[in-house]
């Protein structure tokens, strides 16, 4: 059975037993800050296990998008573990409990699935004598096959009743697939599931969540009782298909064999090769989805787990024998595996691909850099064995992996503290393992879930209205406590409405700004208006009286502020609209910004525009906006909007019903519409938008770039700015407007021309300099140490000097010095005699510099660097001379 098959008849199982189907939720979890990424189906239902979601959903069920990091390491070398899988999962919230759920699990292993019943095995908490007998009494599962753990292992969170968190938790009951003992080497292991072998492996996890921890081992029933259910399909497909791992399944075998077309090797013939191939498989996906889902590789948070995934596999690609990148050609592969069941994985895979490949060509300048840092530090390294703290630091810093550092060390002859870098990689884990965890209050969500249940969520008025009559329903504190009361001078505080005119930040729109006056003459100045869990957080300071909870208020927008924003996004859609149009389909929105004052659009391409065709553009734009086309919006279901061809954005999540905008071209058969899903303010008709231009198109990322562009009178005074300059050069340059360019082409000409005759008296100074230095030659019986001190000689001309100074001296070492400008450069060479005799020119180098207030390093034989303090120039010189001597004369030549 295909894994496609496999998730759409699970769905389609509990969608006949009454549960809502829901798509899977981002990865990137909303207004959650206790997890980086969505790890589990029950993320997106914290609400309704915590009774405050909609009062109708008693039971749902998802194929669920995840991404976990604490196992890392293993994925590749286990035959089950992943970064990125999907999770199937069926909830009950207060509706049904252990009974159906464990009755329904069989039934679907059993009957949807032929799964024999004497290869599943069940394990139930050591303690939940109910699971055990509806194993057993009512489903007849034969008790040898039922085995009881403790809280590690069948209790969630794992350890919960002794050590936390406090909150819901419950036992579990976890479904195994026995492969039988001839399926691992490692028997004596396998014999219970809990073995740490290959013969059982856990395909399903029923979480029974009856309690509420209060305390260390103090279990309080709770009054609703929930489900939760977990499913790997990646480890379900694996046991269907009878294949002996997960990568081995057809939702990663295309991919093994395109990973294989690339690097030249097959699968399945080295073991080693096959945990590359496996890794690879699994990083590129996961940095596929994660980057559909709006993340890009960074040096923090979300950013830093996606470049470091992608990184490991540039690596591993690297090991396979791939000189150059590859990895982006692994995308299509992705999304014609994927994209059945997320078509939005097709729709990104020009940006999947190029955010990628531009991650991996950075890589490779990151993986020259970190050897090049490597060899500094072995120059360091006393006795020649490098700390396990600084092979950390290359790895975690700088991205070089660490067998590379073992095995460059291993070429020079060098070895590695391996110990001390295992254990900062387990402190790393640690704080892994940490930052995945749920938090202490495991359904925390921020300070606007204590509303839920209590209070209504905010109607929006804004798009007919830009003022209302509205009651303050809540008042929450900067830090989060909620007020029964705020007044001047109490700080900022956010106000939360029954109703509002102000649209709350989203969608790449700013929030709103404006004031809220009550009747009984308190006012307020709202600085801000951001969304959280349903509700609009009007963040506001309390400029006279006291506003309280149940106070009536008008609220108004800021109307003229509205205007100038509806303007640039209304702007926005005809931008995205007219760049498909000149450079392609391939350039998808990747990110915008709607600001009053201008507004800014992110987009891949392969290229940059050329002036022509950002000419073209704002051509294409402004023949919109003096068409004064109709504007208009209405809502449909998310599938038949996305049938009329409406663009969705990037990052963006959507639930069942959408909002359509969209602009009514003069021929629309001809492709002159603009269709996007969006919840923005918009203009009635185009003409409202005056004037568009572009200010600036720039790369922001391999394949990425920014369009700034101004509307109305932002545009009318970016043009009258641009005259002025105009004027201004015209009169420097003494001619018209078209005389422009070529006097400017002249003058860089002539700047071009002047600093290559200054160069070349600049080396012809050096050279002058060489017969002096070399005169002043001083003897260290059986070599030569040549000391220069220059003036305004630049640090390539003081390289060049210095090896010819060696040329024909192998037995010499060269220290020169260049003022220029208050600062100092340095170059420092041994030639071959002088390395025999243990000299560093990094060694040297790095005194001098330091003591000149700077540093410097390089390799033995030639290094630079440079200092500020060109009064020690003199003493620094002399040290470093006393310094070469003092070696010379103690480690005789050989």
């Amino acid at each position: 059975m295909k894994a496609d098959e496999l998730r759409r008849r699970y769905l389609a199982f509990f969608a006949r037993r009454g549960h809502r189907v829901f798509p899977s939720d981002s990865l990137v979890p909303e207004g959650d800050a206790s997890v980086l990424f969505t790890g589990a189906g029950m993320n997106q239902f914290k609400d309704a296990f915590l009774g405050k979601g909609p009062p109708d959903l008693k039971r749902a069920v998802s194929s669920q998008k995840c991404m976990r990091m604490p196992d890392l390491d293993n994925v590749g070398r286990t035959r089950s573990h992943h970064t990125f899988f999907e999770m199937l999962g069926n909830f009950s919230f207060g509706d049904y409990f252990k009974r159906e759920a464990i009755a329904w699990a069989i039934e679907f292993l059993e009957q949807e699935l032929a799964l024999p019943r004497a290869r599943l095995a069940v394990s139930v908490y050591l303690e939940d004598d109910e699971a055990a007998a509806i194993w057993e009494k009512e489903i007849g599962f034969p008790a040898a096959r039922i085995w009881r753990y403790g809280e590690q292992d069948n209790f969630w969170p794992a350890e919960a009743p002794s050590k936390g968190p406090n909150g819901p938790c419950g036992p579990c009951s976890e479904i195994y697939f026995d492969f039988g003992p001839e399926a691992s080497a490692r028997r004596g292991l396998d014999s219970d599931p809990a073995g740490d072998g290959d013969r059982f492996v856990e395909i399903w996890n029923l979480v029974f969540t009856q309690f509420d921890r209060t305390g260390p081992n103090r279990l309080e029933p709770l009054p609703r009782k929930n489900i939760d259910t977990g499913a790997g399909l990646e480890r379900l497909a694996r046991v269907l298909q009878g294949k002996n791992n997960n990568f081995e399944s057809d939702l990663f075998a295309p991919l093994i064999a395109r990973i294989g077309d690339i690097v030249g090797r097959a699968y399945g013939t080295d073991a080693l090769v096959d945990v590359r191939m496996k890794r690879i498989a699994d990083h590129v996906r996961a940095a596929a989805f994660c980057i559909s889902d709006g993340v890009r590789p960074g040096n923090e948070g979300r950013g830093y787990v996606v470049r470091k995934v992608i990184r490991r596999a540039a690596m591993d690609l690297r090991e396979l024998g791939r000189g150059e990148p590859g990895l982006g050609d692994l995308v299509g592969t992705v999304a014609e595996v994927m994209g059945g069941a997320y078509p939005e994985i097709r729709e990104r895979a020009a940006l999947i691909r190029d955010t990628i490949a531009g991650e991996e060509a950075r890589f490779a300048e990151v993986y020259r850099t970190g050897r090049a840092r490597l060899e500094v530090l072995l120059e360091q390294a006393p006795g020649r064995r490098l700390s396990g703290r600084d092979a950390f630091f290359l790895w975690d810093t700088i991205g070089l992996p660490f067998d590379i550092t073992r095995r460059c060390c291993e070429e020079q002859g060098c070895a590695v503290d391996e110990a001390e870098f295992e254990r900062e990689m387990e402190e790393q884990r640690g704080r892994a393992r940490a930052g995945s965890q749920i938090a202490e209050d495991i359904f925390g969500t921020g300070p606007a879930s204590r509303l839920k249940g209590k209070v209504a969520p905010t109607e929006f008025l804004g798009y007919e209205r830009l003022e209302c009559a509205a009651t303050v329903l809540a008042i929450l504190g900067e830090d989060g406590a909620l007020l029964e009361e705020a007044g001047a001078g109490s700080g900022a505080v956010s106000i939360v409405l029954d109703a509002t005119p102000f649209y709350a930040e989203s969608g790449g729109q700013v929030g709103d700004t404006g004031r809220l006056e009550a009747e009984g003459g308190a006012a307020a100045a709202i600085l801000d208006t951001n969304k959280a869990e349903g509700y609009s957080l009007h963040r506001a300071r309390i400029e006279s009286g006291a506003l309280a909870v149940g106070d009536r208020v008008k609220a108004r927008a800021d109307g003229a502020r509205r205007g100038h924003v509806r303007r640039n996004h209304t702007a926005t859609h005809l931008l995205h609209w007219a760049l498909r149009r000149v450079l392609g389909a391939e350039a998808s929105q990747a990110g915008s910004l709607v600001h009053p004052d201008y507004l800014r659009f992110d987009y891949t391409t392969g290229r940059a525009p050329s002036q022509e065709e950002i000419a073209r553009i704002e051509e294409l734009v402004n023949g919109q906006v003096l068409g004064d086309l109709r504007v208009s919006s209405r809502e449909e279901s998310q599938a038949k909007a996305r049938a009329q061809g409406a663009i969705a954005l990037f990052g963006e999540k959507y639930g069942d019903r959408v909002r359509m905008v969209r602009v009514h071209g003069e021929d629309s058969a001809a492709g002159q519409d603009s269709l996007e899903l969006c919840g923005g303010t918009h203009c009635e008709r185009t003409g409202q938008i005056g004037l568009f231009t572009i200010a600036s198109d720039s790369a922001i990322a391999s394949g990425v770039r920014r369009m700034v562009a101004l509307t109305g009178w932002g545009a009318l005074q970016a043009a009258q700015r641009r005259q002025r300059v105009v004027a201004e050069l015209c009169d420097l340059l003494k001619g018209g407007e078209e005389d422009l360019a070529g006097r400017v082409r002249s003058l860089q000409e002539e700047k071009s021309r002047l600093e290559k005759e200054l160069a070349r008296g600049r080396r012809a100074a050096a050279a002058g300099s060489l017969d002096e230095i070399r005169a002043g030659g001083r003897d260290l019986g059986g070599g030569t140490l040549y000391v220069g001190a220059l003036d305004d000689v630049r640090v390539e001309d003081l390289r060049s000097l210095a090896d010819r100074l060696l040329q024909k001296d192998a037995n010499g070492v060269a220290l020169l010095a260049s003022q220029e400008g208050g600062k100092v450069a340095l170059v420092v060479a041994c030639g071959p005699g002088a390395l025999a005799r243990g000299l560093k020119a990094g060694d040297l180098c790095r005194q001098i510099g330091q003591a000149l207030g700077g540093g410097g390093g390089g390799r033995p034989n030639m290094a630079q660097g440079q200092g500020r303090d060109a009064a020690a120039l003199p003493r620094a010189l002399a040290d470093a001379e006393q310094a070469v001597r003092r070696r010379w004369t103690s480690a005789p030549a050989g």
